[in-house]
């Protein structure tokens, strides 16, 4: 059970100011938790403090800070332990859409620092602080991340390394009392994803999953088990494509798929 009596009562969303992160930002205020609210968008930030003050009457306060940068894992592990914070949402991501050779050396960096190099650091820094004590840490990883899948392939492997990071320390963090899972989403309908500005006509019933979703399903699944992939035709999908087909049909297929998609990238 997600609680302040758990956790503590203050939680931090990493990522927080749209989408999947906006989500995650408003349950844990709707839980009674005060939050962090880290993100790059300040103004986006700053009206979600003000919404979630105003609709919960819980604390709020926004921390603006670029993932990107060498010392954001430094900065939050302050902001963590000045609010004596012990559940933390990871949901942040670079990922356009886009083939590799296309990505610039800053770009590439750039997937490196804030989908994976800022979270190990941050893991790093507070589980020894949070030892013996009822704690959590959600890693939003991604459907991408369980294939290679051509034109996000930074993003996936960065992806893939968030999921198995997750899924080792749920076991190996266990015995500290530290609650880790590994969540994936699939296609979301969030202001990240409709700029991709993906072609879902070839589908008759889209399979785009809702924000509120992802939380909702994450917090049943904190502490009882190392990873869970949001909504059932995704799990159905993975299920599929993961136990009864080879792996290189199943990457075709995944592959395809992305490419009908985005059909419009060359």
């Amino acid at each position: 059970m997600v609680s302040p009596e758990k956790y503590g009562q203050w939680a931090m969303v990493v990522g927080a100011a749209e989408g999947i992160g906006k989500a995650f930002s408003e349950k844990l205020a709707f839980l009674n938790f005060n939050v962090i609210l880290v993100d790059k968008k300040n103004e986006s930030c700053l009206q979600l403090v003000e919404e979630l003050q105003k609709n919960h009457r819980i604390e709020s306060k926004a921390f603006i800070l670029d993932l990107g940068v060498e010392q954001a894992a430094e900065e939050l592990i302050k902001e963590t332990q000045k609010y004596a914070c012990r559940l933390i949402v990871y949901n942040a991501a670079y990922g356009p859409v886009k083939p590799f050779l296309s990505n610039t050396k800053d770009e590439i960096d750039n997937y490196l620092n804030v989908n994976s190099r800022t979270l190990i650091h941050l893991i790093h820094g507070v589980a020894p602080n949070w030892k013996g004590k009822n704690s959590g840490f959600v890693i939003m990883s991604s459907l991408a991340g369980l294939f290679g899948t051509q034109l996000v392939s930074p993003y996936a492997a960065t992806k893939a390394f968030d999921f198995n990071l997750g899924e080792a320390l749920y076991h190996e963090l266990k015995s500290w009392k530290i609650d880790v899972l590994s969540c994936c989403a699939g296609a979301t309908d969030t202001p990240n994803f409709r700029d991709t500005n993906p072609d879902l006509t070839i589908f008759p019933k889209p399979q785009v999953g809702s924000p509120s979703s992802v939380p909702k399903e994450a917090f049943k699944s904190l502490g009882r088990k190392p990873m869970h992939i949001v909504g059932f035709q995704n799990r159905l999908n993975y299920f599929i494509l993961s136990r009864l087909l080879p792996r290189k049909m199943a990457s075709k297929i995944f592959n395809q798929t992305m490419r009908k998609i985005y059909r419009n990238i060359t």
